[in-house]
C-alpha cells in the first residue's frame, strides 16, 4: 500500500506543465499535424520543434527566397495554440553542391548567414510570429542515421553554431539560440555502426561560447531508452557542464521516447508508453528541464523526400525507420488515430497552477499534483511504473486544506485498452460526486501495472 498526503497550502513554483511539449518534422514538406490541430490545442503545448528541411527548398536560386513550403507547417503549428521551435538542418545546393554529410561548410559564409537572416526575419519580422527558439543543427553527431545531413566534429560544429546564430541575432535579437540536438549526452567511448567517433560536440560547444562570450540560450539533446533513469542522468550531467564553463543555459530533451529496439513498445500492453511518458515528465520536473518534446506527434509512412539531400544508403534507412522503427511512437497513427500516449498527455495537461509538493515514499507508485487558486481547482496524477514485473498497487490518497464549504471530487482511469477512442472512453470517470462540509478528503483505489489515474477536486 502507498499513501500520500495532498495539502494544497504545501505549493511551489507554476507548473508550466506546457513546456513539456512535442516535436514533428523531418520526414516530409507538407505539413504533418494539421488535421489534429483542434486535439494539439486542447493539449495546451507551449512548443513544437521543427526540422527545416532541405525539402523546404528556401534557397532555390542566389538571391532568391522561397518561403512558401515551410509556412504552410509554421502556420499549423502556429494553429495549435503553440510556437515552433525551429531547427534548422537544410543544405541548399548552391551552397552545398555535393551530398556528403561530411562538408558541413557553405562553399559562401555571407550567402549562408543572409540565408538565415532572412528566415529569421521572415518569421519574427515580417510575419511578427515572435518564434524564440531557434536551434542549430539535428544530431550532429550521427549525421545521415539521424536522417538529417551535417555530421559535425567537436572540432568544426562551434564554427558553424558561430556564423549562424549571429545571423539569428541580427535578425532578432530576442531570439533564443542553442543546440546541439546530440543524439544522447555523452560521447561514446568507440565508434560503433552509428556513432562515427567525432569528439565531444557538446563539451566542445559550452567551451567555446564560455571563452569567446557567445550567446547560448539553451542546450539540447535526445534520448531514446527504456529507462526512466537514463533522463535523469542525462540532465544531471549536462548541468554540471554548463556549471563548469560558468554559463547559464536552459535545458531541452527535444527528441525522446522508449527505446528503438524497446521492450516498452509492447503491444500486448498499450498502457506501458502513456506511463512511461509520465514517469520521464516526472524525472524532468523533479530535475528542473527547462522544456522537452516528445518524439514524435503522427507516424508518417516515407520519407521519399530524403533522397534528394541523403546518400542513398542512408535515405533507404531513414524510409526504413519511418515505415518500421517508429510504429508505435506516435501520439496518432499513420491513420491519424489517436493512441493512449496522446491521452496520457491529456492528462498532463489538466495540472493547472502550482506544484503541491508532496512526499513520495513509494518506488513504484507516485504522484503529481497541483493547485490552481483562481478555480480553487486541485489536480493529481497518480501512475504505477516500473520496467519489468511491475504489479498491482493499492493507493491511498488524503487531501487536506481543502474548500470545507464543499466542491466536486472526480476519479478518471486512463484506459488504454479499449478499442474505442472517444475521451470519454480513454479516460473513465470511475468516481463523480458532490462533498459537503468535509475538512479532509480520503480516497483508496488499486492501481493496475502501467495504470494512471487522475484526480480533480473543484472548490464551491
Amino acid at each position: 500500500m502507498q499513501e500520500f498526503i495532498i495539502d494544497t497550502k504545501k505549493t511551489g513554483n507554476d507548473l508550466d506543465i506546457g513546456r513539456f511539449s512535442a516535436g514533428q518534422g523531418g520526414l516530409a514538406s507538407e505539413p504533418m499535424i494539421d488535421m489534429h490541430t483542434r486535439e494539439l490545442k486542447n493539449l495546451n503545448l507551449k512548443i513544437i520543434r521543427l526540422f527545416i528541411q532541405e525539402y523546404f527548398n528556401l534557397y532555390p536560386k542566389k538571391g532568391v527566397y522561397n518561403w512558401k513550403r515551410l509556412d504552410r507547417s509554421v502556420d499549423a503549428i502556429m494553429a495549435t495554440g503553440a510556437k515552433p521551435m525551429m531547427c534548422i538542418v537544410f543544405k541548399p545546393k548552391l551552397l552545398f553542391p555535393k551530398i556528403d554529410h561530411t562538408i558541413v561548410r557553405p562553399n559562401d559564409w555571407k550567402q549562408w548567414e543572409k540565408l538565415v537572416y532572412e528566415l529569421v526575419k521572415h518569421y519574427n519580422t515580417d510575419k511578427k510570429y515572435g518564434i524564440e527558439y531557434w536551434e542549430v543543427a539535428n544530431e550532429p553527431n550521427v549525421g545521415e542515421y539521424g536522417g538529417c545531413p551535417y555530421l559535425f566534429t567537436a572540432k568544426n560544429y562551434p564554427e558553424f553554431y558561430e556564423h549562424t546564430i549571429k545571423a539569428i541575432k541580427r535578425a532578432d535579437p530576442k531570439a533564443k539560440v542553442g543546440g546541439p540536438a546530440l543524439a544522447g549526452f555523452e560521447p561514446p567511448k568507440k565508434s560503433n555502426l552509428l556513432y562515427s567517433y567525432t569528439g565531444d560536440i557538446l563539451a566542445g560547444l559550452l567551451k567555446y561560447c564560455s571563452k569567446n562570450k557567445l550567446p547560448l540560450d539553451f542546450v539540447s539533446w535526445h534520448i531514446y531508452s527504456d529507462d526512466p533513469g537514463e533522463f535523469k542522468r542525462s540532465i544531471i550531467y549536462v548541468k554540471k557542464l554548463i556549471k563548469k564553463n560558468k554559463l547559464n543555459c536552459e535545458t531541452s530533451i527535444n527528441e525522446w521516447n522508449v527505446g528503438f529496439n524497446s521492450i516498452l513498445q509492447n503491444v500486448n500492453n498499450p498502457g506501458v508508453q502513456p506511463c512511461f511518458i509520465v514517469e520521464v515528465i516526472n524525472h524532468m520536473i523533479e530535475q528542473g528541464l527547462s522544456n522537452c518534446c516528445f518524439y514524435h506527434i503522427r507516424n508518417i509512412n516515407g520519407p521519399k523526400e530524403m533522397y534528394n539531400f541523403l546518400s542513398n544508403d542512408r535515405a533507404v534507412i531513414a524510409t526504413d525507420g519511418q515505415n518500421y522503427g517508429f510504429t508505435l511512437l506516435g501520439m496518432f497513427d499513420y491513420q491519424g488515430v489517436p493512441k493512449p500516449a496522446y491521452f496520457a498527455f491529456k492528462m498532463l495537461s489538466r495540472l493547472l497552477g502550482k506544484q503541491i509538493k508532496v512526499k513520495q515514499t513509494g518506488k513504484n507508485v507516485k504522484l503529481l499534483a497541483a493547485y490552481d487558486e483562481k478555480m480553487d481547482l486541485t489536480t493529481a496524477l497518480i501512475w504505477n511504473f516500473k520496467v519489468k514485473d511491475a504489479k498491482p498497487e493499492k493507493v491511498n490518497l488524503k487531501f487536506v486544506n481543502i474548500n470545507e464549504a464543499g466542491g466536486l471530487y472526480s476519479r478518471y482511469m486512463l484506459d488504454a485498452k479499449t478499442d474505442s477512442n472517444m475521451e470519454d472512453d480513454r479516460m473513465k470517470l470511475v468516481k463523480h460526486g458532490n462533498l459537503s462540509r468535509l475538512k479532509e478528503i480520503k480516497d483508496t483505489f488499486v492501481l493496475p501495472p502501467y495504470g494512471i489515474a487522475q484526480i480533480a477536486y473543484k472548490g464551491r
